[in-house]
């Protein structure tokens, strides 16, 4: 068994001071239209890095809610026209979820709003800093999760 040391602790009291600044950053990034709910995003995420359609019980796994929440926040984004549902293929019963473009421009104006601001934040990095810290980042994220996917 491996004994966490003092540096764990520092690295791991980084880790949450990061991820709240983010959160922070993230809530501060107005974008017109933006779901209120950062879940919502998240669903909307999902939805758009699939390979295929997903069905919603897939998203509901991918994001950690249960089908009943999960349902809620597709019919929220349905009827805000940012997402719609399509006929499965292989299952007349069920359907998959894409997004509208409606859908696509405002996940697209959400990320250029936080890049924008962690480009502000950064400003005084190197290129090469802000690269190392990106694979470090993706190293620990890795590390923690094997089967995430890589962003």
């Amino acid at each position: 068994m491996v004994q966490a040391t003092s540096q764990d602790e520092e690295l791991l009291g980084s880790i949450v001071s990061l991820v709240w600044s983010f959160r922070d950053l993230a809530s501060e990034c107005g974008v017109p239209g933006e779901p209120g709910d950062r879940t919502i995003l998240r669903v909307m995420a999902i939805v758009q890095r699939s390979a295929t359609p997903p069905r919603i019980s897939e998203v509901a796994d991918a994001v950690g809610l249960d089908l009943s929440t999960t349902s809620r926040h597709c019919a929220t984004l349905g009827r805000d026209g940012l997402m719609e549902r399509i006929e499965d293929e292989n299952d007349r019963r069920a359907f998959r979820l894409r997004l509208t473009p409606s859908g696509r421009d405002l996940l697209r104006q959400v990320r250029d709003s936080r890049t924008k601001a962690i480009a502000e934040a950064l400003a005084t990095w190197s290129e090469e800093e802000k690269l190392k810290a990106a694979e470090i980042l993706s190293r620990i994220a890795s590390e923690i999760d094997p089967k995430r996917e890589k962003k």
